[in-house]
């Protein structure tokens, strides 16, 4: 973001006043045998003349008032210049477009990790280069978290614990080798559902009462570690799109002779950002993704030392005390138990179905007191989740893809319909963005797992497409695409463009048919990020029962009140 403020200052300062008007005064001179420029005169001059039809005119304004130029005209009358935006105009467009993008600072960075600048650069140029895969992981992980929310409601206060470690543990990467994952998902189908049981004649069981007490414990530390601020947020991302409907309406009389539509098309293109700030609010990271990690990896460890003593106990009384977590405890001992780097909110071109496919299974289990319960239970876990991707994060996926795209070609259709009409470089430019920034997610469509090498190809393309957008971004301030070849639309030629002409907006808007794709672009693209406000708004004030909390004592359910055992706490310490 920092970057892309500078080379807006950069831009502004170094424009330079250079225009077509300098151009059409030239063009007028010699048609009227008062100039000549290369050897053109008004005698020759015809032959540089567009003489076709004018796409999109008006059928009751007359053809014959408009002079236009060919391609090879504008090239030997105007030359190969620029036309570059004044100084005011560029700080214009910087204060009502670009300023306004700084909601990108409000993007869930990683601040306390140790290869934080690494890691944050990674997630920016994921979530900017792909924001279609972005968008999918992340309103997946909130829909996931809305199913813990119908699980946890009405329930007492261990059930909220349960499924809010749940989707906070789907929010990491998890172990993929067969016999880790197995040992990995025993320990946590046990730990979060243990506790949840039935109780034996009103006798709770020793390892019951330890991993009620675990369960309490890690829920409240992931509570307390969770980011806040929420609602500051939310209500600055509130204040901006207000602003932008501002921006959308003093586009229309505030382009200064624009005719391109660089502006609008700028303010559209980036409009799919509200709607990924959004999710990834919703979607919160922890203050310390390593933290959260260490603790989550030490609470496995610990519920896997109750499931062990609890084998090895003749009965449910005359249970061991478990061999606990300590700082002696050496890494292999903790390696199946190992919670890998954070990958919620899209960071990532990877998902983590965990909550989903636990949830499925528990609908169709009665768990009691045996263990080997839980471990068929994990079985099925496991199963779904190296089975196929479940048909919602499908539906998901393509929502995701069309928010973005709806956007672009929102984009494309004002960049389409600004005259010269046709497929010219903004709106060229525009579908290259959405080609290249929807590579990952066609990927990882078809492939679930993209692998290490998958990986580094996705990265790389979502690089070429965050540093394409940032260069067209620059472009705009600049007036880049303000040359020959872009004003006659030469990528579209011969079947439409192949001029331009010398008309001001007003004139265009006036005469030509392009009011009603404007119009219809600006609705649509304003709506979009609004509807996205207000239902992820109200699915986060549903869900906040699950993180929320109080810095005084840990949830505990009435019925596990009482308990004869504790477990120990040195591992939220250390």
């Amino acid at each position: 973001m920092r970057f892309l403020v500078i080379s807006t200052l950069i831009a502004a300062v170094c424009a330079q006043d250079y225009d077509f008007t300098t151009c059409w005064s030239v063009l007028d001179s010699i048609m009227a045998g008062n100039s000549s420029r290369g050897g053109i005169t008004n005698e020759t001059i015809d032959q540089y003349l567009w003489t076709g039809r004018i796409s999109g005119l008006h059928p009751n304004y007359p053809r014959e008032n408009i002079t236009a130029l060919t391609y090879e005209g504008c090239r030997k009358i105007c030359g190969r210049h620029t036309e570059k935006m004044s100084t005011r105009s560029s700080l214009e467009i910087a204060t009502n477009w670009i300023f306004p993008l700084s909601i990108l600072l409000n993007l869930p960075y990683e601040s306390v990790h140790q290869k934080k600048f690494r890691i944050t650069l990674s997630a920016v140029c994921h979530w900017v280069g792909s924001p279609q895969t972005a968008l999918t992981h992340t309103i997946f992980n909130v829909r996931q978290t809305r199913h813990c929310h119908r699980m946890a409601k009405t329930r007492h206060g261990l059930w909220n614990d349960a499924f809010y470690v749940l989707s906070c543990v789907g929010q990491f990467d998890t172990p993929t080798e067969y016999n880790r994952q197995q040992l990995f998902h025993q320990a946590l189908i046990f730990g979060l559902f243990r506790p949840l049981a039935k109780t034996n004649g009103g006798v709770v069981d020793h390892d019951q009462q330890y991993t009620a007490e675990l369960l309490s414990t890690i829920a409240f530390q992931l509570r307390v570690l969770r980011r806040r601020g929420v609602i500051p947020t939310l209500a600055s991302l509130a204040i901006f799109l207000v602003a932008f409907v501002f921006s959308l309406v003093l586009a229309f009389g505030n382009i200064d002779g624009n005719r391109t539509g660089a502006p609008l098309t700028l303010g559209l293109i980036y409009c799919w950002l509200p709607v990924l700030v959004i999710f990834s609010i919703i979607d919160r990271n922890p203050v310390s993704a390593e933290r959260t990690a260490t603790l989550l990896s030490r609470w496995l460890f610990n519920v896997n030392a109750v499931m062990v003593a609890t084998r090895e106990a003749e009965g449910m009384k005359n249970m061991p005390r478990p061999n606990w977590w300590t700082t002696q405890t050496s890494q292999p001992d903790m390696e199946a138990f190992r919670v890998g780097e954070f990958i919620g909110q899209g960071r990532r071109a990877q998902c983590s179905y965990l909550s989903d496919a636990t949830i499925r299974v528990y609908n169709s289990r009665h768990l009691g007191r045996h263990i080997a319960e839980y471990e068929a239970f994990a079985d099925r876990v496991v199963g779904h989740l190296n089975g196929r991707r479940p048909g919602s994060w499908f539906i998901t996926a393509l929502v995701s893809l069309l928010i973005v795209w709806i956007e672009i070609m929102m984009a494309f259709l004002i960049a389409f319909f600004t005259p010269t009409f046709g497929l010219g470089c903004w709106s060229g430019c525009a579908v290259l963005y959405g080609i290249l920034s929807s590579f990952t997610w066609g990927y990882q469509l078809v492939r679930k797992c993209p692998g290490r090498k998958g990986m580094m190809v996705c990265n790389t393309v979502s690089f070429f497409a965050f540093v394409w957008l940032t260069f067209l971004t620059v472009l705009v301030l600049i007036g880049g695409f303000q040359n020959c070849f872009c004003s006659t639309v030469q990528l579209s030629y011969p079947y439409l463009g192949g001029y331009m002409m010398f008309n001001g907006f007003e004139f265009y808007m006036e005469n030509f048919n392009m009011s009603v794709p404007w119009v219809t672009a600006s609705i649509i693209g304003g709506l979009v990020p609004v509807i996205v406000f207000t239902t992820a708004t109200l699915w986060w004030m549903k869900c906040q029962h699950l993180w929320a909390t109080e810095e005084g004592e840990m949830t505990r359910s009435l019925e596990l009140a009482n308990f004869e055992v504790h477990s120990d706490t040195t591992w939220m310490v250390a």
